[in-house]
């Protein structure tokens, strides 16, 4: 049983049988309120804002600037705020490929982490610019 697995564990039994329970309701619902994950995986964080923008509205803007570039779309997306303050957004692709971008304050642009590629997502535009 549950209960025989928590005390060979260590674990008080009504914790761990706490924990199952809303753990089964989540996957019934297709919704997890613990982590704020729908059952496709998309994060709904609408406290969180970037520049009086919410990150569902964030969401909106990423997603169709990747349709509009003809890439393979959007299977995952999480946005957080990283140890210097900066807004993130870790993104992967429906072709497995997993992009990080930090936000830049002032200019509201997107540098991808790995390749320095800077993209204005509120006008759908990718950004050339001497550094």
């Amino acid at each position: 049983t549950i209960e025989d697995l928590a005390c060979a564990l260590g674990i008080e039994p009504s914790a761990l049988k706490g924990t199952l329970d809303k753990y089964n309701a989540a996957c019934a619902s297709g919704v997890d309120e613990a982590y704020a994950l729908d059952g496709d995986g998309y994060v709904y964080e609408e406290w969180l804002t970037f520049r009086d923008v919410t990150a569902s509205e964030w969401e909106n803007l990423i997603r169709k600037y990747y349709t509009d570039q003809e890439n393979a779309g959007i299977a995952y997306i999480s946005f957080y705020y990283d140890e210097d303050d900066l807004f993130c957004a870790d993104i992967t692709l429906e072709d497995e490929t997993d992009l990080a971008f930090a936000f830049d304050d002032e200019t509201g642009y997107a540098r991808e982490k790995n390749v320095g590629t800077i993209i204005d997502f509120e006008n759908e535009a990718e950004v050339n610019r001497e550094e």
